[in-house]
């Protein structure tokens, strides 16, 4: 059990020096992009983060590509929203003016 200890406290600031970059490490903000993929349907986004360490002039760029899919389509880059909310707004647009007649019609 003491040799496990000993190995370990050995091993401690060995951890701690190659961590400590990852500690350093300044995180740019993360470049995006999205669009829409021929299918019409799926929307690609691509996100870049660079990590940086100026101590030790070190910089990585890590890239992720994720694929969307969207139920309504795709377009303009950026999926469609769902049918039925388009004819919901336009049906309480009619029951408003409806309403409002109503009130202020005359008499």
């Amino acid at each position: 059990m003491k040799k496990l200890i000993a190995t370990a406290l050995m091993l401690l600031p060995l951890v701690f020096l190659t961590a400590l970059p990852l500690v350093a490490a300044q995180e740019t903000p993360v470049y995006h992009r999205q669009y829409c993929l021929p299918d019409n349907v799926t929307l690609r986004w691509i996100k870049n983060v660079t990590l940086q360490v100026p101590q030790e002039n070190v910089s990585h760029t890590i890239h992720v590509t994720e694929d969307q899919i969207c139920r309504w389509g795709c377009a303009n880059d950026s999926c469609l929203p769902s049918p039925w909310i388009t004819w919901v707004i336009v049906f309480a647009v009619v029951i408003v003016i409806v309403f409002v007649y109503l009130i202020f019609r005359p008499r």
